[in-house]
């Protein structure tokens, strides 16, 4: 494999931890991990003080909303026109996806970490949907008086951010699935079924 750097700063050759420091060098990339959380919730933040202004300004010429006027020119999403949030959520969902995958295909330390951590990468999508709903809802103080939140009430958004981890959720669901299954075969096993003819 490639080379990486040793959270102690020292450089390994197959990018794995050196024996008994697997614990620490999980708990860096979930620290990694919540700090890029952090800049997603910023960054979404952002979008959505955008769009609060963009709904809340007039062009003094025409007056029509400089929201509408944006939502005008901007992608669409799903088939209809997408507001700064909402585009938001999908770049970063899409971004965030990309690199899972990347990280998930490359077979070593960051792979087998978030398919074992996989409950709390998705806790951690979660709570990011959670702020930004809690920050941009107004019962802050954030003063967003007619402005949706930056993600959606009904929770669809939630969805989006957590596709984003599916190639790990399908590997995480498939493992949970070997080891419920395991024991079931085991208990149904040709020579298992034997024995118990015996006891019957």
């Amino acid at each position: 494999g490639g080379s990486g750097t040793r959270p102690g700063g020292a450089v390994s050759r197959s990018g794995m931890p050196p024996s008994g420091q697997e614990h620490r060098w999980a708990e860096a990339l979930w620290q990694r991990l919540g700090a890029a959380s952090e800049h997603a919730h910023a960054a979404g933040m952002s979008a959505w003080h955008l769009q609060r202004v963009l709904a809340k300004k007039r062009d003094p010429i025409s007056h029509a909303l400089f929201l509408d006027e944006a939502l005008g020119s901007a992608g669409t999403v799903t088939g209809r026109r997408a507001a700064p949030c909402e585009r938001f959520i999908v770049a970063f969902s899409k971004g965030a996806g990309e690199v899972l995958q990347r990280s998930y295909a490359a077979a070593g330390f960051a792979r087998d970490t978030l398919l074992v951590g996989f409950p709390r990468l998705v806790t951690l999508l979660e709570e990011l949907h959670e702020r930004l709903a809690r920050d941009s809802d107004g019962a802050g103080g954030a003063g967003s008086k007619g402005v949706p939140p930056a993600v959606r009430k009904d929770g669809s958004d939630l969805g989006v951010l957590v596709k984003s981890a599916d190639a790990i959720a399908n590997a995480y669901l498939a493992r949970s699935l070997l080891r419920l299954s395991e024991p079931v075969n085991a208990l149904l096993s040709p020579s298992a079924l034997q024995s118990l003819q015996g006891l019957v």
